[in-house]
């Protein structure tokens, strides 16, 4: 790595308040620990252990600005840590930790087609109708893949409301 780009990453490290270098340091430490695990274990091992309940919920009083700050530290985590393919590592981290503080989230993978010709496969998080992490276009470029039986978290019950007031069964 460039050594002024590593200073420049450095000096907006130093910048952030305590609760921010907490939050990057134990993402961190889960985005390495998923990225282990999918480098050693088959996914459906992986995806289970991710998706297992919680111990200890968070109880969030704004979920909208908790997705938010959890986008923002896996993000940010991530361009630090994960290199190239960060997706799915990202998306496994991103959906528990949603999951624990009582977002609804759903981890979705799909694939679509280069313009060569070569299979492209891609992991992103939504929430409430919004893509959390993973492109915005994600859902409209890549043809989703069903969920493998038996993997996928249990679904969460959905919220009384959206983030416009409208009832959350209109979302379905």
């Amino acid at each position: 790595m460039h050594p002024k780009p590593f200073a420049n990453r450095l000096r907006t490290f130093a910048s952030l308040s305590l609760a921010d270098h907490l939050a990057l340091v134990g993402v961190t430490c889960r985005l390495l620990g998923a990225r282990a695990a999918l480098t050693a274990l088959p996914y459906a091992t992986v995806r289970r252990y991710f998706a297992r309940p919680h111990r200890r919920p968070l109880q969030v009083a704004d979920g909208v600005a908790y997705r938010r700050r959890v986008a923002w530290a896996v993000r940010a985590a991530g361009r630090w840590v994960l290199g190239d393919r960060p997706c799915l590592a990202q998306a496994l981290v991103t959906e528990r930790l949603l999951r624990r503080g009582g977002v609804p989230a759903h981890l979705r993978i799909g694939v679509a087609k280069a313009p060569d010709g070569r299979l492209l496969a891609h992991a992103w998080v939504e929430s409430e109708g919004y893509v959390v992490v993973g492109s915005r276009t994600s859902p409209a470029r890549y043809r989703e893949l069903q969920p493998l039986a038996g993997v996928a978290p249990k679904a969460q019950s959905e919220r009384a409301e959206t983030l416009d007031g409208s009832p959350a069964s209109s979302l379905r």
